[in-house]
């Protein structure tokens, strides 16, 4: 993909003392994890430096248990890890957003499908047809929350939902028939408008560059293909 062709510090994931830091530049997003979970901050003209949030809070099938409200913080690599028990929330950044993997280590009890539920805060949540708009709280910006995909052990790709509850509450909706877990949901924060060349009608494969982004410095850059 084009944002493995890309290196620099836009793009980046460091532990911190109280956990990790996470900067997209890309996506004008800077984020930090600590034991209470993953806060975003946009880095757009006029925003105020205002966190907002998607947390999970909730999971079951028909009864929800409460997840614990404090977890742990790892870093690996380019990967930030917020663990809690029977269920780990993963951070990575790219050139199209900054990911959230929701991992379900073990199967809940019961039947049905599973249902994770998410809290919003320091946004207001409005449905999209392939995921949920964030109106942000600072400044009003538009994030969008999808792209949603979820896949088993195996790389099964299973079949999963996000609905918006209400403006501060979402819902991830999955159907784990014949799944093997740990189960990997991963929805992705971007800005409103952002569009990826790369993958996008009418782009020419044989051409050199695949995809155009902003620096830190706000100049356009196209980023190549090795």
């Amino acid at each position: 993909m084009a944002s493995k062709q890309y290196s620099g510090d836009g793009l980046a994931v460091k532990p911190s003392p109280d956990g990790a830091r996470l900067r997209c530049v890309f996506q004008r997003l800077n984020a930090r994890v600590t034991p209470q979970g993953l806060w975003l901050i946009s880095t757009k003209d006029g925003a105020k430096g205002q966190p907002f949030r998607v947390v999970a809070c909730a999971m079951g099938r028909g009864v929800m248990e409460t997840l614990p409200s404090s977890g742990k913080v790892e870093v690996a690599g380019q990967v930030a890890r917020f663990i809690r028990t029977e269920l780990t929330e993963e951070y990575s950044v790219s050139i199209d957003g900054l990911k959230q993997d929701f991992v379900i280590e073990q199967r809940p009890p019961g039947d049905g499908p599973v249902h994770l539920e998410l809290e919003v805060d320091g946004a207001k949540a409005e449905p999209l047809t392939d995921g949920a708009r964030l109106v942000l709280a600072d400044n009003e910006r538009n994030m969008v929350y999808n792209r949603l995909k979820a896949v088993d052990a195996r790389g099964r790709e299973l079949s999963a939902k996000l609905e918006v509850v209400s403006g501060n509450r979402l819902a991830l909706i999955l159907d784990d028939t014949s799944a093997e877990y740990p189960v990997r949901i991963d929805p992705t924060f971007s800005d409103g408008n952002w569009v990826s060349i790369f993958g996008a009608p009418g782009l020419d494969y044989n051409s050199d560059a695949v995809a155009m982004a902003v620096d830190s410095s706000g100049n356009l850059e196209s980023l190549q293909k090795s």
